[in-house]
């Protein structure tokens, strides 16, 4: 089976979920059911959105900008995410997401699927003014971190999007990175891992998540070498305008090790061998809140057969 903390975190949220989302979902199936299943995968919310807009923008603009030794501009910054985003609502608008003949890979940084869109949901101008609202809030707080940027600009190397691949307990682990950026402290080579958060809840934490890529990162075959006290990890609240840092000590990476395996035995107690038979969806227990359900990407799906 494969296994990550997005993964996890579905599987917790509502079992159902995970069976639409990490079974019945594939792309290249002949079954209508498991491609409509893959095609609301792929559903965003207005404030998923904005999160893989600022991603994509930091990733596309920001950390471009950076290997090619010039800093992009804040206001050249925002200009060019505000752009992006309007090419991803067309899309969107458009339900192009919904073309059979097109790959998502094809479509590049341009691929939008909003949920209001699927839905037949108006969304107003007011809302859309609001995101880049936001999203000019988070460039500002980067911008202004002066000592932040110092560190970037002064990297060694840059990885964006980081995707890690590894084996444990016999089931496939994946990690994907925001951003992870080797540097050399006192004579020693280290390792940053900076998550990017663009939310204003203040309850979560993220800790184990973040503990999580620091023990993905030492199973990485370019980063081997380096042990647990070489790692510094950032999580980046960009709309709270905080750094929470963390280092990483043999006993976190225990733990971790101890919360994966516990959380691989939840999953294969219910999925078993995880091949796909839509008969088995009665075993999956539905959301225990139901506010998991309102904002479901398969809501629609999961009160087709409920009935």
């Amino acid at each position: 089976m494969k296994w990550s903390i997005s993964t996890h975190n579905c599987f917790r949220r509502c079992p159902r979920q995970y069976f639409f989302s990490n079974i019945m979902a594939f792309h290249n199936a002949k079954d209508p059911l498991r491609r409509e299943a893959f095609m609301l995968r792929q559903l965003k919310s207005i404030d998923e959105w904005r999160g893989s807009l600022v991603h994509s923008a930091i990733e596309l603009y920001l950390i471009k900008s950076l290997e090619g030794g010039i800093l992009i501009s804040e206001k050249e910054l925002l200009d060019k995410t505000i752009t992006l985003a309007k090419a991803q609502f067309e899309f969107s608008h458009h339900q192009r997401y919904k073309d059979p003949n097109l790959k998502k890979k094809d479509a590049g940084s341009n691929f939008l699927a909003l949920r209001d869109h699927e839905h037949g949901i108006p969304i107003p101008q007011e809302k859309i003014d609001s995101l880049y609202k936001d999203i000019k809030q988070c460039y500002e707080f980067i911008y202004s971190n002066t000592r932040f940027i110092k560190f970037l600009q002064g990297a060694d190397d840059y990885f964006p999007e980081k995707s890690i691949y590894f084996k444990f307990n016999g089931s496939n682990l994946s990690a994907q990175l925001d951003l992870a950026v080797p540097y050399s402290q006192n004579n020693s080579n280290k390792l940053c891992i900076i998550d990017w958060k663009i939310s204003r809840v203040q309850t979560s934490d993220y800790s184990k998540q973040l503990y999580f890529y620091g023990f993905a990162a030492l199973k990485d075959r370019q980063w081997r070498n380096y042990k647990a006290e070489d790692l510094l990890l950032v999580e980046a609240n960009l709309l709270q305008g905080k750094f929470v840092k963390y280092t990483v000590s043999a006993e976190n990476l225990l733990q971790i090790e101890d919360f994966i395996y516990r959380s691989l035995l939840d999953i294969q107690f219910l999925t078993g061998e995880r091949k796909y038979n839509l008969d088995d969806l009665e075993d999956y227990e539905y959301a225990n809140s139901p506010m998991s359900c309102e904002y479901c990407k398969f809501e629609r799906m999961c009160v087709r057969f409920a009935q």
